[in-house]
């Protein structure tokens, strides 16, 4: 058995008014070429296939002509996808019968009939090979809250009792695992639910295939569960290659073989400079520093209390000469004596910032240390709330 894992597309994404279509072509031009040098037995994405719950015609229109491609490049292969956190449950859900005619099954949203009948039908999900023999069986769960775990239980005991011929078993999920390393994220929003401790999913599969930590990795002490990774970098922190995994399960019991496959992707992320330096300094720096119009730049600086009046004036017209995608000045402020350095905000980046983050910045500026724990899980739970409401009305 042989499959590809990917996750956290976040097809659509507008990273600080930069349209990313380009980029996600690119990857898509690159997982075709893959999956037609592999001819894996199936494609396995988990979840953050767009990046907004109500994705733009073009992004949609992307996908499709993308997934399209995909089949194309291995008719035979069967295309699993399931509904992340920054997903729409049943708009993914909505062309499910017609995807199949592509060998595509979409996962939006779980079952919620404790019928096992109705789980296995849903979730449950037979790979068959050249022959029409079941060759593994995948479990495919997608972002559900956590009152719902048990269904990764559940679903692994249906398996259980349904592979009499010891083939592979492979489950997808969309969390966030104790454990993970979380390099590129931010801490007060990982996710929008607690970290899962992974002895609490059941233990009858081959290989977790988890999606929405971005950063590739294994699971610290369990070497069947990983983390794709996103295939595009999707903001400044994440500063490691990103890949998809080609995965190979002889039979069910064995340890899988893992691929690294590296997308390549021609638009830079550079921090000018790399450590915060004073406004004049970091300014400098940027003006002196090669870039060329397809970078993405964020402008390192440390201050005292704000940037200069003319700051956004001045890199505006640094601009006109210097081409790039700049996107936003990454402000910290020196240590005071009740606090550490602390970052502040400035309008470039006020609207890339998680709610719960905000408060936090605000509070630490007021009250010289950070929020509550409670009240930063009050806020996210309240706002992953919100989003959930809005992904179930999209």
């Amino acid at each position: 058995m042989k499959f590809i894992h990917t996750s956290d597309w976040h097809i659509g994404q507008d990273f600080y008014r930069y349209d990313r279509e380009e980029e996600h072509r690119s990857f898509f031009h690159q997982l075709c070429a893959i999956v037609e040098r592999e001819q894996p037995d199936a494609l396995l994405v988990s979840g953050d296939i767009y990046h907004t719950a109500v994705p733009s015609a073009a992004a949609q229109k992307l996908y499709t002509d993308s997934m399209v491609a995909i089949h194309k490049a291995c008719p035979s292969m069967s295309i699993i996808v399931t509904a992340g956190n920054h997903d729409s449950y049943s708009r993914l859900e909505s062309a499910d019968e017609l995807w199949q005619l592509a060998n595509v099954k979409v996962i939006g949203h779980a079952e919620k009939d404790e019928n096992n009948e109705s789980i296995e039908k849903k979730h449950i999900i037979p790979i068959q090979g050249k022959g029409g023999a079941t060759i593994a069986y995948v479990i495919a769960i997608p972002h559900i809250r956590e009152s719902q775990m048990g269904l990764f239980n559940t679903t692994q005991e249906i398996v259980r009792k349904k592979n009499k011929q010891d083939v592979p078993v492979i489950m997808m999920g969309h969390l966030t695992l104790c454990g993970a390393d979380t390099k590129g994220h931010d801490e007060q929003s990982v996710g929008g639910m607690d970290y899962v401790e992974i002895n609490t999913l059941g233990n009858y599969y081959d290989y977790f295939a988890l999606g929405h930590i971005h950063h590739p990795q294994f699971i610290k002490g369990d070497e069947k569960a990983r983390y794709s990774g996103s295939p595009i970098q999707v903001n400044f922190d994440e500063m490691y290659p990103h890949s998809v995994s080609v995965v190979e399960i002889n039979r069910h019991g064995e340890k899988a073989s893992v691929k690294e496959v590296t997308i390549q992707n021609d638009h830079r992320f550079l921090t000018i400079p790399s450590e915060p330096l004073p406004f004049e300094e970091a300014f400098k720096a940027f003006a002196e520093t090669p870039v060329d119009p397809s970078s993405y730049v964020c402008l390192n600086v440390e201050v005292e209390e704000y940037v200069p009046s003319d700051a956004e004036t001045r890199i505006e017209q640094l601009l006109q000469l210097k081409k790039c995608r700049f996107c936003k000045i990454k402000t910290t402020r020196k240590a005071r004596k009740h606090s550490s350095a602390a970052q502040i905000i400035d309008s470039y980046e006020i609207t890339d910032m998680e709610p719960a983050e905000l408060a936090n910045t605000y509070y630490q500026e007021v009250y010289g240390k950070e929020l509550d724990k409670e009240m930063r899980t009050m806020i996210r739970e309240i706002t992953e709330g919100l989003r959930r409401k809005e992904r179930e009305e999209a």
